[in-house]
């Protein structure tokens, strides 16, 4: 980790500790931005150094752990982000956590933020009484985590329920939901069978699983079901994309943000053929510009915008 940070620019070490006792040693002469907190300790457990740093710090700190519980008692201990714990000397999968843990870090610190501004088209408007009508759902890969949580913690509780499939292990999208809760306005929680699609409430597609939504006579409600084998990705955006465009047609706004590869261009394909309004986050401000790219490669993006413009767009969309 040291290693990876240092390959930064914009990122300084300014230490490591291998035991609680060196932490506390250290941060009496280093007052870091961000502390990373590794949650396998030799002399105390890891939440007790949590709650102590939090109590006498109050610097963000981000947990790397491979355990699902562990990252959801932490989030509920103070921690402000997480990082699941690399598992595996293949290359990609290194290339990935290193990205993930310098954003997550950049994010804490303030200072990953894109400063292109685009002149955007008007979007259509819905009016307020429709709201309840309407539904947004958002789909992203690498980098996703970030951009989604600067997207969703600028919005007013007033606006259309929204779903969110992001690439994620299994076990993990639980303790991403109640960190996505804790800093937004909008409820947010793993989803589950049946649950209805609200004003003001953001469902989770779960990990492992597929995420669908469908309509019935009181509004809109998600199915979640087991991995069938027929698509890349579980949870797969191209899934929720197309039940999407089914369902709600050009009752929905889909958004697709960073990540590699192709999920989600053809399930945003069918959405823009059933009358949806479709954003696409833009390059500059795209940790990875692949899944936003395959979309508007293939003509299903009417606009594309900075990640700090996309909360702003919405809510003018959805204006009451």
């Amino acid at each position: 980790m040291t290693k990876i940070l240092a390959s930064d620019e914009q990122i300084e070490v300014g230490g490591v500790a291998g035991s609680a006792k060196e932490a506390l040693q250290l941060l009496e002469q280093e007052k870091p931005d961000v502390i990373t907190l590794d949650l396998g300790l030799p002399d105390v457990t890891g939440f007790e150094l949590l709650t102590t740093l939090k109590q006498r710090y109050g610097i963000p700190i981000i947990v790397v752990t491979s355990i699902p519980k562990m990252c959801e008692k932490a989030l509920a201990l103070g921690a402000e982000d997480f990082v699941e714990k690399v598992q595996s000397a293949e290359k990609r999968v290194t290339e990935q956590f290193a990205l993930l843990l310098k954003l997550k870090i950049k994010m804490q610190a303030g200072s990953f933020s894109g400063t292109k501004t685009a002149a955007a088209r008007v979007p259509k408007v819905m009016p307020g009484h429709q709201i309840r009508d309407s539904v947004i759902v958002i789909g992203a890969s690498l980098g996703g985590t970030e951009a989604t949580l600067e997207i969703l913690k600028d919005l007013p509780e007033w606006m259309p329920g929204i779903l969110v499939v992001q690439h994620m292990p299994v076990g993990f999208t639980k303790a991403y939901a109640m960190r996505l809760d804790q800093n937004c306005r909008m409820t947010v929680k793993e989803a589950k069978s049946e649950d209805k699609v609200e004003k003001g409430t953001v469902l989770v597609a779960r990990g492992g699983s597929q995420m669908r939504l469908y309509k019935t006579v009181d509004g809109y409600r998600v199915r979640i079901t087991e991995d069938d084998g027929k698509y890349n990705f579980c949870p797969s955006v191209d899934v929720l994309f197309e039940s999407v465009a089914m369902a709600a047609g050009e009752r929905a706004t889909g958004v697709i943000l960073t990540g590699m590869g192709r999920d989600g261009a053809g399930g945003m394909v069918l959405m823009h053929q059933k009358g949806s309004y479709t954003i696409g986050q833009d390059e500059e401000t795209c940790a990875v510009y692949g899944m936003p790219r395959a979309a508007a490669e293939a003509g299903a993006v009417d606009i594309q915008l900075p990640k700090q413009e996309i909360a702003e767009h919405l809510i003018r969309r959805f204006g009451e």
